[in-house]
């Protein structure tokens, strides 16, 4: 389900006044980049067996 809200244009152009550039990297280098996952149920983790799992895998 995608929602109706929506970055206004004027932040947009405030970025590029202020950077230059939409947006912080020009780039991403998979190598040097961390990927985070969130994982949430209705706003409530659980300390279920898989979570742990994937913990102690760390």
């Amino acid at each position: 389900m995608q929602h109706d809200w929506r970055i206004p244009e004027r932040e947009y152009q405030r970025q590029l006044e202020r950077r230059g550039r939409l947006h912080a990297f020009e780039r991403l280098e998979p190598a040097t980049t961390a990927l985070t996952t969130v994982y949430r149920s209705f706003g409530d983790v659980r300390a279920t067996a898989e979570v742990l799992d994937l913990i102690a895998a760390g």
